[in-house]
């Protein structure tokens, strides 16, 4: 109602004035938005004002009794109109018609809720300057409002569009929203504190809720009608309380007697109708005093939903109903109302799809659950009331029920003009009542909804519980194909919760749904179920278990029945009996010892138990360690080792890497044999301390972190090994297994030997999966803490190890090592092995050198290491490292072939004997010497017939053999020197070139046998043999006889040639070292020698600067040719004089290593001088 009233706002005076205005003030009044500040404190709001307006009647203000209890009917404001040109039409006529006026609305009560306004014209605001304001407008304000002069305003023609008239035009506007809101506080005020005496008098004995709740909607409806929506919910929102509070009561007191007129008969149970428009026939009902509880609260949450709508916020309205509804038949049963069968079921459905036709929408979904829910309980209750479900018969006295509830609906208590048009709730409830099967698809369509939508919130359990009354619905129809899903989803629920009596319950019935013959897999996984579940009694486990046990002998074994052993047979440990320092090799024999948990009540018989192997190729898995963690502190405070709720569980080995090769090795880990720890800590919070500190190592923080939330932390409604079925279970098909057969289970614990030959297939093998099989049908249970070994298969590996440094010419030994790995050897292996050339090899002392020798092995184990030691010689004698290469090849013998297993090629170095380490010319004035100079290496050596032979010896130069013996040692890593002599029989040989050949016999120390002995030769080539100058040099103290410091003396050299020549020139160079020897006089020279002129006779001066005995000064002869001073200025080719050193050994200096004693010279601070001669120390 409120949003189809407007604010009354009565008019007067020359109505053609507002006449000529009022489609641009209708139209324009409602275009902005103001602000209304509200009286008491209250929040300011902004609001649209519209208005309705009408001539002013006093008659009107005569007939009302009380003006506090109305305002929607009542003016708000009242309005004078008048257009007067000058001062003497206003005196004569307009004066007294404002007086008037005014008068009227005193009488009525009305002192400041009016507005006089002044039609101008442009000149009528032209002033006279003499008499300032004493326009119009302002005769008016100082005559008749002098108190409230801003409720008297003028407007200019707004037909014109200048600046000013527009300006007025908007001040108009303005000036009426505001003073109808000041006129709303000031009656409202009025309203409120009336309504506040009223709700104060409610317990008096006359004092009557529905007059009041009209009362207080008046005020409601007129915050409708200024759009504040929020308020009147408040109003609504205050009646309901007080209402529930009188209902509330009634426990505790006596009931009002307004209260008890309205517990009477109840014969209508209308549902709710949420048109936003008032309904008219319930607030009649209510405004009469007639209503029911039903009529009130139907009404009211009408309006609060009107309310909420008009806020946009349709999820309030759903949110609030489900509440609603319950208090409603909460309310009827408190007050004790006697309501025919199915009334308030159908009530409370109606109203339900009512709300729901409104509120039907995916982002209301959180509360409209609930409410498809409860009408679907309440559309299941008129089914089984009217004998609707598919095992009843509809009986006479069911129509009749039928009929009897129809007639409690009013079909006009809807109304047809809503928009957008919807379906009607009675034409649904009525269709779902008629027939079976009308009743069958609704109640569907409901459940369905309800399912849907609590699954869309992810409220699976409430979903679940929707599916479980709509499996009931099925079995009753015997469509159990449909009813065992919801039965299954369900029993997910039950089971992840541990509500094992449900479980039980739910597993019975599948068992009725499936049968034995149309789904076997889920009958004998529910039969397994019950006899092992605690919540059955003993008789439900040993029938349920009769029954699994005749099934399990009708399965053929040829085709078995595989079903999930989960709950039945129970998985404790798993592990592999093998020693963890050995590997697993193929063909070898496996045990694993296995212990699980039988849940039947009395032993079984199995014909087999099998592990199932999973094959993976060798290092296709990650290496990781299945060992329990070692809870230690991350922080840097010592002794804080990590706490836990309980540790992870582990299995009782892990895989690790064997060091230094590519193998995976099983590894036992002993921390984890305990049965607890395997089947309790699963679910456990795997909790661990950390600790951080500052950096100045203080203390800063400490904080819990939980090792295993991601498995913990996980949706149980659709993953975890919990939840299976048992029917999607899949037995993995492999050839590679651990097994055991005839084995008799008994009840509770049992630990089974299963045993296995390792495959040849090389890789990894983990148990993925253990098979029971019972008769026909096998128990798979999946192993989650997997065992897994690698079985390995290693090549042979072959090496050739010497013992000691290899050498040419030296029988020594080479170990064959063979590490057979993971192969067994037979007699029928063979090795062969081949040598490069110049090398040979034997196996034993006795037999001979040869290049190829072919071995025989003997049996061995694996990982058996076969050693043989091989000796070998090579024969090429050199200065120099050689290369030798040896081939081995592995072979077997199959049927008299020999077939090659493969070859590997071994290289080494084979060192000579000894080096030479130094093959010189040795000099003594002229005569010359070849010394040989020899060092041994690991082994000590013999040396035989050495020979020096020369060539080009045309000059008749013989060697002359210095060592008295035939032949000598050379002990390991000790030197041997030859000397022998040049002899010169023709003297003026010039010593060019010589070429020399030595050679001579060695054998090893330990081997006198002739045949071991070796020849070693070397062609040597000798140049610039032969001396040519001989250098003699002296020193000569100037005065006295001893060589003194800082004192100057003569170094005589003499220069002697030994050879025939012709005018050779040679410069000589005195070098003397720096800080020693100071150089006096000419440093060089040059010296022409020949035949005639031999020897020459050189003096230099030379100064000792330190005292002690210091090397004489070097003299350095060199070959000295001078420039070409025959070539002309043009020859570019000119060449200046220059020097050329000599080669070793032309040239004798027989005072190189010759030393002086040089004495401090004689002074007052040196006593006791020592006397010193001339010394010559011959190196």
């Amino acid at each position: 109602m409120g949003t189809e009233c407007k604010p009354i706002i009565t008019v007067s005076g020359e109505i053609r004035v507002f006449e000529s205005l009022e489609s641009g003030l209708t139209a324009s009044l409602a275009s902005e938005a103001v602000e209304w500040k509200r009286i008491h404190g209250r929040a300011t709001k902004i609001v649209y004002v519209n208005a309705s307006f009408v001539p002013l009647d006093p008659e009107l203000f005569e007939e009302r009794v009380n003006p506090s209890e109305t305002l929607l009917n009542d003016p708000i404001l009242h309005t004078y109109w008048i257009e007067c040109a000058n001062n003497e039409v206003y005196k004569q006529s307009v004066k007294e018609g404002i007086s008037s006026w005014l008068n009227s609305l005193k009488k009525c009560g009305i002192h400041s809720d009016w507005l006089i306004i002044l039609l101008e014209s442009p000149d009528s605001r032209k002033s006279s300057k003499l008499l300032p304001r004493n326009s119009v407008l302002d005769k008016i304000k100082n005559e008749v409002g002098e108190k409230q002069r801003e409720r008297c305003i003028s407007i200019l023609d707004p037909s014109k569009t200048d600046s000013r008239s527009l300006e007025s035009w908007q001040n108009l506007l303005l000036c009426m929203r505001t003073k109808v809101l000041v006129a709303y506080n000031t009656v409202l005020g009025r309203f409120e504190e009336n309504m506040r005496k009223q709700r104060e008098m409610r317990n008096n004995p006359a004092w009557n809720f529905c007059s009041y709740f009209i009362l207080q909607e008046e005020l409601a409806f007129v915050y409708e009608m200024l759009g504040v929506f929020d308020e009147s919910l408040v109003q609504y929102d205050e009646l309901d309380a007080l209402f529930t509070q009188f209902i509330l009561n009634t426990n505790v007191g006596d009931t009002p007697n307004w209260l008890k007129g309205l517990t009477g008969e109840f014969n209508d149970w209308s549902g709710l109708s949420l048109n936003i428009s008032v309904n008219h026939d319930l607030r009649k009902l209510i405004k009469d005093a007639k209503p029911s509880i039903l009529d009130i609260r139907n009404y009211l949450f009408s309006r609060q939903c009107a309310m909420l709508l008009l806020m946009n916020k349709p999820w309030e309205v759903a949110k609030r109903s489900l509440d609603f509804l319950h208090n409603c038949v909460q309310e009827l049963e408190l007050l004790q109302i006697p309501c025919p069968k199915g009334s308030i079921s159908c009530w409370v459905l109606l109203s339900c799809l009512e709300i729901l036709s409104i509120c039907h929408n995916e982002a209301n979904s959180l509360y409209t659950a609930s409410l498809w829910n409860y009408a679907r309980e309440k559309l299941k209750e008129l089914g089984q009331l009217c004998g609707l479900f598919p095992q009843n018969t509809i009986t006479s006295e069911q129509l009749h029920m039928v009929v009897q509830i129809s007639s409690g609906i009013r079909d006009t208590h809807y109304l047809q003009s809503s928009q957008p048009p919807r379906a009607n709730p009675v034409d649904k409830l009525k269709e779902a009542l008629s027939s079976k099967e009308a009743f069958r698809k609704y109640y569907l369509e409901l459940s369905e909804l309800a399912i849907s939508t609590y699954k869309h919130i992810n409220r699976i359990r409430s979903a679940r519980l929707v599916g479980l009354d709509l499996a009931l619905f099925y079995i009753e129809a015997k469509q159990t194909y449909l009813a065992s899903t919801f039965l299954q989803d369900a029993l997910k629920s039950y089971k992840s919760e541990g509500w094992e009596l449900a479980s039980k319950e739910t597993q019975i019935k599948l068992i009725e749904c499936f049968g034995s013959h149309i789904e076997p897999q889920r009958y004998v996984r529910s039969c397994a179920l019950i006899a092992c579940s605690i919540s059955a009694s003993e008789e439900e486990r040993k029938t349920y278990l009769t029954h699994l046990m005749d099934f399990t002998k009708k399965v053929s074994m040829d085709s078995p029945l595989v079903t999930d052993a989960d709950g039945v047979f129970s998985i404790v440990s798993c592990k592999i009996k093998t020693d963890p320092n050995q590997k697993i090799i193929s063909g070898s024999k496996l045990e694993l010892e296995i212990t699980f948990d039988n849940a039947l009540d009395s032993e079984v018989d199995a014909r087999e138990i099998s592990v199932i192997l999973n094959y993976s190729e060798a290092g296709s898995i990650k290496e990781r360690s299945k060992v329990i963690k070692s809870f230690s502190s991350v922080s840097s405070y010592p002794n804080k080792n990590r706490a836990s709720v309980c540790r992870s569980s582990s299995s009782a080995s892990s895989l690790t890497k064997a060091k230094g090769s590519n193998v995976l090795s099983l590894v036992n880990d002993e921390e984890v044999n305990t049965d607890f720890e395997k089947r309790t800590t699963r679910d456990f919070l795997d909790i661990r301390q950390e600790l951080d500190s500052n950096q100045d190592r203080t203390f800063n923080s400490a904080r819990l972190v939980c090792e295993n939330i991601n498995r913990i932390l996980r949706r149980k409604d659709s993953s975890g090994y919990i939840l299976k079925d048992g029917c999607s279970v899949e037995k993995s098909i492999s050839e590679y297994r651990f097994v055991c057969s005839n084995v008799l289970i008994t009840k509770g614990l049992n630990t089974v030997i299963l045993s296995t030959v390792v495959p040849n297939k090389v890789g990894t093998y983990t148990c993925k999966q253990q098979s029971i099989a019972i008769g026909g049908v096998e128990f798979i249970s999946e192993i989650e803490e997997s065992e897994s070994f690698t079985s390995v298969y290693e090549e042979p590996e072959v090496s050739l190890v010497p013992l000691s440094r290899l050498l040419i010419g030296c029988e020594q030994t080479i170990n064959l090592i063979i590490n057979c790995k993971s192969a067994f050897w037979g007699e029928n292996n063979c090795i062969s092995i081949d040598c490069s050339t110049n090398l040979f090899a034997k196996s034993t002392e006795s037999d001979d050198m040869a290049s190829h020798l072919s071995l025989t092995l003997p049996s061995s184990k694996p990982y058996d290491i076969i050693q043989i030691p091989i000796l070998v010689l090579s024969n090429f004698g050199s200065l120099k490292s050689v290369q030798h290469q040896i081939t081995v090849t592995t072979s077997k013998l199959v049927d008299g072939i020999k077939i090659n297993k493969g070859s590997k090629s071994f290289s080494f170095t084979f060192d000579p004997p000894f080096s030479i380490v130094s093959f010189s010319i040795k000099t003594a004035m002229i005569r010359k010497f070849v010394c040989l100079s020899l060092i041994g290496t690991e082994q000590a050596l013999n040396i035989h017939e050495i020979n020096f032979q020369l060539k080009n010896n045309e000059e008749e130069i013989h060697l002359k053999d210095l060592q008295s013996k035939d032949s000598f040692m050379i002990d390991a890593y000790a030197p041997c020197n030859y000397l022998c002599e040049l002899i010169q029989d023709n003297k003026d040989w010039d010593g060019k070139r010589l070429g020399l050949d030595v050679d001579f016999l060695y054998e090893p120390l330990n081997q006198k046998d002739p045949k071991m002995r070796r020849i070693y030769n070397n062609n040597l080539e000798l140049k610039d043999l032969k001396t040519l100058y001989l250098v003699n040099s002296k020193l000569d103290p100037y005065e006295g006889e001893l060589i003194q410091a800082s004192s100057m003396c003569s170094l005589v050299v003499t220069i002697e040639l030994t050879y025939c020549a012709k005018d050779v020139s040679i410069m000589y160079e005195v070098l003397v070292e720096q800080g020693e020897w100071a150089v006096c006089s000419q440093e060089t020279g040059v010296l022409n020698m020949d035949n005639d002129n031999t020897k020459q006779n050189i003096t230099v001066e030379v100064m000792p600067l330190i005292s002690g005995h210091l090397n004489i000064p070097y003299i350095k002869l060199s070959k000295y040719i001078p420039s070409d001073s025959n070539s002309s200025e043009a020859d570019t080719k000119h060449l200046p004089s220059r020097s050329e050193p000599f080669s070793d050994g032309q040239v004798y200096n027989i005072n190189r290593f010759d030393q002086v004693q040089v004495f401090m010279p004689p002074s007052t601070n040196v006593k006791n001088e020592k006397m010193a001669s001339y010394t010559s120390i011959p190196i």
